[in-house]
């Protein structure tokens, strides 16, 4: 039988749950046992939760970012992917990976019916203020 030599922290993430949840403990911890630590799979859902369809379609204000972003929930993101790498950053002797669930906002799978903007590219796949304020984490280390 092979030994396990590897735990990954699937990071999906909710605009409003605290990120801090893998701070400290969860990361060091796992990393103690000798295991290697690698955060998968990290985008941040936008959406609220969605209750069932009515006649076929969405429930209203469940897809309210159809039309884009508005500009203060884009610096929100930014500053949730921004703590998050923070976090990362923090613990980055004992993470050896950090994976994204996709690449831009059009290919997500959280967009699912509905318009969702997890990512650090839009549909364009231009970088959006969540790219810029990772970059400046990582360049500040």
């Amino acid at each position: 039988m092979a030994a396990i030599d590897l735990t990954v922290l699937d990071a999906q993430l909710q605009r409003w749950a605290d990120v801090h949840y893998h701070d400290g403990v969860t990361i060091s911890d796992l990393r103690a046992t000798g295991l290697k630590v690698m955060v998968t799979e990290l985008d941040v859902n936008l959406l609220p939760q969605a209750g069932p369809p009515t006649r076929g379609q969405p429930p209203p204000g469940s897809n309210p970012y159809e039309n884009g972003l508005p500009d203060d929930v884009q610096q929100a993101l930014a500053k949730r992917y921004a703590d998050a790498f923070r976090v990362f950053l923090k613990h980055r002797d004992d993470i050896t990976r950090v994976t994204f669930w996709g690449v831009s906002d059009g290919d997500s799978w959280l967009n699912r019916g509905r318009a969702n903007h997890p990512l650090l590219w839009d549909r364009q796949r231009q970088p959006k203020p969540a790219f810029d304020e990772v970059a400046k984490v990582l360049m500040a280390k």
